[in-house]
């Protein structure tokens, strides 16, 4: 038996360590980020001192980065171990998240979710798909890995209603990227709706305490690491964005809506084709993908697509069960179902 409990585990792993390299390999040898590699290195240490870092050899300071000071942390505290160059342990951190993203996602579809290993691996697969398509932007990002981990962790705790967790890891989150909010749309969605879309008045409150405490515990990071210029808010308007529409239709096959288009057909294919057949709770997280979509379209650099993964993240954990467990039901894992359950058997 527990050769037989090994397998799935073990495919998992595998499935995680290639989909690392692949995704690392790409990223690592597309000219424009091997040539910018040294930057970005050089960027993650300089935002945890607050200070200007170099974007194309010239001086540079975004507000919005001021809080993802994980990556930086991290890196800072591989270089005192010693025995690599930084920009080595810079890469084996970096192929590291990957595989913890990976995996992460296996465990929470396989263990909370309940899918079969096969589907799991699938919907790695499709998360590795819209991880290359991130890559159209010229410079790494090493939050982004994370990202996929905290989106993971939040349909996770959300799933099974685990409130402590999701504000830890909400807190943990913040220090990474502004996409910690998200964890409280993934709680609104899923507890503060009923199946018959009613509001759930208790839970509506608690998702968008959620989002706002994660909001506050950001700018309150982006202060503490870099002043008060690193609270400045930047905003995009409908006109930026409509300006950014236009310059990619100008090279419509390889500008950035294309590949957007490109990017999310298959999400929106396979979570179609069972739409009909699919419970109210995945439906409703569907409806939260849909919202964190427009959310990071909103208010981040669009033509960016890296900005999309924690909505893809989402999203493609409803494309696996809804394939795996379309029509069936849906079943939240609380610790008062376990009891129950451990009291039936007996």
């Amino acid at each position: 038996m527990k050769t037989f409990a090994l397998r799935p585990l073990g495919a998992g792993v595998a499935a995680s360590f290639c989909l690392a390299i692949l995704t690392c390999f790409v990223s690592n040898n597309l000219h424009p980020r091997f040539e910018h590699r040294e930057e970005t290195i050089q960027q993650q240490l300089k935002i945890v001192e607050g200070q200007d870092y170099l974007v194309e050899g010239s001086p540079a300071y975004f507000p919005e980065f001021q809080n993802r000071v994980l990556p930086g942390l991290a890196l800072k505290a591989a270089g005192q171990v010693g025995g690599l160059r930084i920009g080595q342990w810079y890469l084996i951190l970096r192929f590291a998240s990957g595989c913890l993203a990976f995996f992460l996602f296996f465990l929470m579809m396989t263990q909370t979710a309940g899918v079969p290993t096969k589907h799991a691996i699938a919907g790695m697969g499709i998360l590795a798909y819209a991880k290359i398509f991130s890559y159209n932007h010229g410079w790494e990002h090493p939050t982004d890995f994370p990202d996929i981990i905290f989106m993971t962790g939040y349909l996770w705790a959300a799933l099974g209603k685990r409130y402590f967790s999701i504000v830890v890891l909400m807190v943990i989150a913040s220090f990474n990227r502004e996409s910690s909010p998200f964890a409280g749309v993934v709680w609104f969605f899923l507890h503060g709706i009923t199946d018959k879309w009613r509001p759930n008045f208790r839970q509506a409150a608690f998702g968008v305490a959620l989002s706002v405490g994660a909001l506050a515990t950001v700018y309150a990071i982006r202060y503490g690491f870099g002043g008060a210029r690193a609270v400045t808010l930047q905003t995009r308007g409908i006109l930026w964005i409509a300006a950014m529409v236009a310059s990619s239709l100008k090279n419509p096959l390889h500008g950035w809506l294309t590949l957007l288009i490109a990017l999310m057909i298959p999400f929106a294919g396979w979570i179609g084709s069972n739409w009909s057949r699919m419970p109210n709770e995945w439906r409703r997280l569907t409806l939260a993908g849909a919202v964190v979509a427009v959310i990071s379209g909103s208010l981040s650099v669009i033509q960016e697509l890296r900005t999309f993964l924690p909505a893809l993240t989402v999203l493609a954990c409803v494309a696996v069960k809804s394939e795996a467990g379309a029509g069936g039901a849906v079943v939240l894992l609380h610790n008062e179902d376990l009891n129950f359950g451990r009291r039936k058997a007996g």
